[in-house]
């Protein structure tokens, strides 16, 4: 917390700004107010606090004052502003009431406002730009996200985890041990006894789930195309002649060269919305395009050149509508070649990788740290909430956008997977596909991996980490829990366990960064006893670059040119012996020429001598009987 009598600007004029100027004013000097919406808002209509324009005038209040709080309940404004003062370059202000109960290890990130006669328990984690209000109370070990917004009188029990962006309203209770996800809203007076999913609203005892009013499809089919003028018509047909009909069809072409654009117009179907690219922008880029688009509250993702069997669809929704645990549904899929035959190659990568049993979100996470990408794409029925809740494809990646949602789904959502084969997902030849091994895939493969694993090192709970990675119980101690902050280092160690390079560049990169936090650099000597120098001396033992290997295979290299040196001299002397040898050859070749003339001739003598003798030997044995 600042000192006292620092100055204070704060972003918003309303009612909660004139509850923290009355709380606030003689232990801060509070130099005035911003507002996008009231010029003069209520904080100067009551009590006189200076305006300073709009958010769009703090960087020329910075000279003046450095420090700011946002006094704004809308959790969606908070999230706004608090970007907005990060990107000028202002401090947050923490305020804590003077009534408020703070237990000394609880941690209290900047921003965060603690109202009236509130209690924050031992070992709680408010997240940035958090307000806790009056008389709310939140219990042990829970962990609050940023941007949150807790009402007066709330009661959160013990070990909650609340995502951020969440609103909790007047009276709620909240039981303990429950995940409450990202941007949800809580009813006033709701009483929450199990999680609640990213995006949801609930109300009522026992809290139920508010559910949003439809006008579109159920579902939404999205397709991206790019020069599949062979099997783009065979795919849309696919979707058409499903026995589940409640669908639209968004497919974005991503400027194909070929007739791709023309096979697509020839289908007219009213549920179906078109959209032509006029340059090639990358398949996420044409997702991108096309899921804004989306009304359905199902999105299923297709490409181009794959299909879906007829019962597909309708047994997705099916599955979903009756498993709201589940975040998103998928099948298992038939591999086919260029022309729609079953694909037989059993040694290449695709023949069986889709062919998986269920496992939990923490299993699936498990996984994938280890063995990366095992799921299809285009078999996914996803809930659009979801799909909104954790982000949408990342544009920076090519090769593994799809591994990279994954990852981000099954931290927050359960997947399933229907043991049905009800996808066709086609393998072309010559490694034609965008995921096909080739070189430039695979050097792009290793580098996206190493950013997508860094979705591990959002991991905040000791409980959490030990269902990802049971085997870290290894560098855990059961008698002091792991703080939020060192987590990643106990990833960092596994990774460093593995004998891929990938993991080792990933574990280096994150010992790296913790390292150059001081304080996270006392918390991993006081918890694991590593150092600088612990850091130093591996970093030259994991030959990231395989320059060890590079050194070897050159070694070899020149060990091979200087055992073929001296064979290289014995190899011209032996050519210097064969050049007139060659010479003699050709001479004699000369003189054998005519004679296989005369040997031809010869033979055909032969043959007609030998006739003659036959039919004289005949024509006696005639003469004989006559």
């Amino acid at each position: 917390m600042p000192e006292k009598n620092c100055k204070l600007i704060m972003v918003g004029g309303g009612r909660l700004a004139g509850l923290l100027y009355s709380m606030f004013k003689d232990e801060y000097e509070i130099v005035g107010y911003v507002d996008d919406v009231y010029p003069h808002a209520y904080v100067e209509e009551k009590y006189g606090l200076k305006s300073l324009g709009t958010s769009e005038d703090l960087s020329t209040w910075l000279s003046t004052c450095r420090q700011a709080v946002v006094a704004i309940t809308n959790t969606a404004a908070r999230k706004k502003y608090r970007k907005k003062l990060l990107d000028a370059g202002f401090a947050l202000v923490t305020l804590i009431a003077k009534t408020a109960i703070v237990a000394d290890n609880a941690e209290i990130a900047p921003g965060c406002i603690i109202r009236h006669s509130a209690i924050i328990g031992p070992m709680v984690r408010l997240g940035e730009n958090t307000v806790v209000s009056d008389h709310a109370y939140v219990g042990h070990d829970s962990n609050i996200g940023r941007n949150v917004y807790i009402a007066p009188g709330v009661n959160i029990n013990g070990s909650v985890s609340i995502g951020e962006g969440t609103f909790v309203g007047t009276g709620a209770v909240i039981l303990p041990e429950l995940r409450i996800g990202k941007d949800c809203v809580i009813g006033a007076a709701a009483c929450v006894n199990k999680d609640i999913e990213g995006g949801d609203k609930v109300a009522g005892v026992p809290a139920r789930l508010l559910k949003p009013v439809m006008n579109g499809p159920t579902v939404t089919v999205l397709i991206a195309s790019y020069n599949h003028e062979k099997y783009v018509a065979e795919s849309l047909r696919s979707v058409l002649g499903q026995t589940y009909q409640d669908f639209e069809i968004v497919i974005v072409d991503d400027g194909s060269t070929d007739g791709t654009v023309a096979e697509i117009k020839k289908i007219s179907d009213p549920r179906i919305k078109q959209v032509f690219l006029s340059q090639n922008q990358g398949i996420i880029a044409a997702k991108a395009k096309g899921l804004p688009m989306a009304s359905g509250r199902y999105i299923a993702i297709l490409n181009s050149d794959d299909m879906f069997l007829p019962d597909k669809l309708g047994k997705q929704v099916t599955f979903l509508d009756s498993h709201p645990e589940v975040g998103a549904v998928l099948t298992q899929a038939h591999i086919i070649d260029d022309d729609g035959r079953p694909f037989l190659d059993k040694n290449h990568f695709y023949y069986d990788i889709f062919t998986q049993p269920n496992r939990t979100r923490q299993e699936w996470l498990h996984d994938f740290f280890y063995k990366g990408n095992c799921l299809c794409m285009p078999s996914v029925l996803i809930r659009r909430k979801c799909y909104e809740a954790v982000g949408y494809p990342d544009k920076r990646l090519q090769q593994l956008p799809d591994f990279d949602l994954w990852i981000r789904m099954c931290f927050r959502y359960e997947l399933h997977i229907l043991q049905e084969k009800l996808t066709l997902f086609r393998v072309r030849a010559n490694e034609a596909n965008a995921s096909g091994d080739r070189p430039e895939n695979r050097i792009r493969n290793s580098y996206e991996y190493i950013k997508v694993l860094r979705h591990y090192l959002t991991i905040e709970r000791e409980d959490e980490l030990l269902k990802i990675f049971p085997e870290a119980e290894k560098y855990l101690d059961p008698y002091f829990p792991l703080e939020s902050p060192v987590i990643p280092f106990v990833i960092a160690k596994l990774a460093l366990d593995t004998d891929s390079g990938i993991h080792h560049v990933f574990a280096m990169d994150t010992l790296f960064e913790l390292l150059g936090d001081p304080g996270l650099a006392r918390k991993l000597y006081d918890r694991f006893r590593f150092t600088y120098k612990d850091f130093i001396k591996i970093s030259g033992e994991y030959d990231l670059f395989r320059l060890n290997e590079v050194t070897r295979l050159h070694q070899e290299i020149t060990h091979l040119h200087q055992e073929l040196t001296p064979l290289q001299g014995e190899v011209a002397r032996l050519h210097q012996e064969i050049t007139p040898l060659q010479g003699e050859v050709t001479r004699l070749h000369q003189e054998i020429t005519p004679l296989q003339g005369e040997v031809t001739r010869l033979h055909q003598e032969l043959a007609r001598l030998q006739l003659r003798y036959l039919i004289s030997r005949l024509l006696r044995k005639i003469l004989r009987k006559a």
